[in-house]
């Protein structure tokens, strides 16, 4: 049904105690989602972190926007949703959060929703605004979107930038994408 996944999300964000967020700000409400998302201090409740974020989000908070569009991309706590996920991250990127947008451009399985030239447009805009403080998981993004244009030698680099940068969590996380990167190359795929 068109605009299930909206009415999901609304009804929980309804579902949110009230008085757990009515005197919280945006912020607040999306570290509370972190929260709910990591199980850090509370029990782990995907449903709960969506409903934060998505409060967050309409409270104008681009990272929450950013969350929410990964976490309909990879369908946490909500039905799977490529639309959604990349409505979200296109509110995100119009407040500067690039990141997720190139990723959902470059990773979507569905064709309507897969870009590669946008998403490299997107995660070099990323990586080119923190040149002096680069963020792993956007070299990671840039990788994987000069991996989806078939510029594999360039995400190889980038990967392995991202990986000399990353924590320990972040690094086991990178090499995977990395074999994949280099298993194409050698392929000529």
């Amino acid at each position: 049904e068109k605009g299930a996944p909206d009415k999901i999300a609304a009804d929980q964000a309804a579902a949110v105690k009230p008085q757990a967020t009515e005197s919280l700000g945006a912020q607040a409400m999306k570290e509370k989602g972190d929260d709910y998302f990591l199980g850090r201090g509370v029990s782990k409740d995907y449903k709960q972190a969506v409903a934060l974020y998505r409060k967050a989000a309409e409270a104008g908070n681009a990272d929450a926007m950013g969350v929410l569009g990964d976490m309909y991309h990879n369908g946490f706590g909500v039905r799977k949703d490529d639309k959604q996920a990349l409505s979200w991250a296109r509110k995100a990127a119009d407040r500067g959060d690039l990141n997720e947008v190139a990723w959902i451009y470059a990773t979507s399985s569905d064709p309507a929703i897969r870009n590669p030239g946008a998403a490299l447009e997107y995660a070099l805009r990323a990586a080119n605004s923190e040149k002096e403080h680069p963020d792993p998981n956007h070299l990671d993004t840039l990788a994987e979107a000069y991996y989806a244009n078939k510029q594999y030698e360039d995400a190889i680099t980038t990967e392995q930038r991202a990986i000399a940068l990353a924590s320990q969590e972040q690094k086991v996380q990178f090499r995977k994408p990395l074999k994949k990167y280099k298993r194409a190359l050698k392929d000529g795929k």
